[in-house]
């Protein structure tokens, strides 16, 4: 069970400075590799092995390396984003140094690194879908697919990006869950949602993401919304149900699913 985090206010406000400094008015003028560039950073293209992208630099000029599969494409600007915000919030990290130690060292290692990586996530979701611009597409009592899909038309993300900035900022009961050959492997939801859902743990038969795992994508792995038993996401409420509306990725990728609370 994941519910949703707040984003933190630090990086929030550095993202909100970068879009006043850079002037951005619309969110057609959300460019990436503009605004790091003026920030001192240099979008660069290339073959990557392990990372999307990373990240070198000096204390004020930087250089972010992005997978080049991704340029001009949503998760290309997200990785961008990311790289930017460690180049703006982030003392440099002696890479080295985080490998040597105890185990108690490499656990508090750990936890620096995973709040690092929070941070320049807050800061990339801010950066491409401001707050004032997206929260007014999500206010909706019964949100659907296509009230995610507006704000990918709108802003330069990708459909996961946008359902989960969609539960950030949403009032409604809903969830996004992602499974992967029957099993949950991540989920966000809104404070909200009346369900349980416990990741690795198999989906429930009754759910369409059950009947659709072996599916794969196309117009067949595309599934209308329908009304399901409240059991099937967890909800214990005498006569609690959802709609789920899903997309069959293939097997190997899995299906998302959209569910909100009748």
């Amino acid at each position: 069970m994941s519910k949703v985090k707040p984003l933190l206010p630090g990086p929030v406000a550095a993202a909100r400075r970068v879009l006043a400094e850079c002037d951005v008015r619309h969110p057609r003028d959300i460019r990436v590799e503009v605004m790091a560039a003026r920030k001192g950073a240099m979008m660069v293209y290339g073959p990557v092995s392990t990372a999307r992208g990373s990240i070198v630099r000096t204390a004020k000029r930087a250089v972010i390396w992005v997978d080049e599969k991704a340029k001009g494409q949503p998760r290309g600007d997200f990785t961008g984003a990311h790289e930017l915000a460690h180049h703006l919030l982030h003392d440099l990290i002696d890479h080295f140094a985080q490998c040597r130690g105890g185990e108690r060292e490499s656990r508090d290692a750990d936890a620096r690194a995973r709040a690092v990586e929070r941070e320049a996530d807050c800061f990339s979701a801010e950066l491409l879908m401001p707050e004032a611009w997206a929260a007014p597409l999500c206010d909706v009592a019964s949100p659907t697919l296509d009230d995610v899909y507006r704000l990918t038309r709108t802003f330069p993300t990708s459909f996961h990006a946008s359902a989960i900035r969609f539960i950030e900022l949403t009032r409604a009961p809903c969830a996004f869950v992602h499974t992967v050959r029957g099993k949950i492997k991540r989920s966000v939801e809104t404070e909200s949602f009346p369900g349980r859902i416990v990741q690795r743990r198999p989906v429930h038969p009754a759910t369409l993401a059950a009947h659709l795992q072996d599916v794969r994508a196309g117009a067949d792995g595309y599934a209308e919304p329908r009304e399901v038993p409240g059991a099937a996401w967890g909800d214990e409420r005498p006569g609690g149900a959802f709609v789920e509306q899903t997309i069959a990725l293939g097997p190997e990728i899995g299906v998302m699913s959209w569910v909100v609370a009748v």
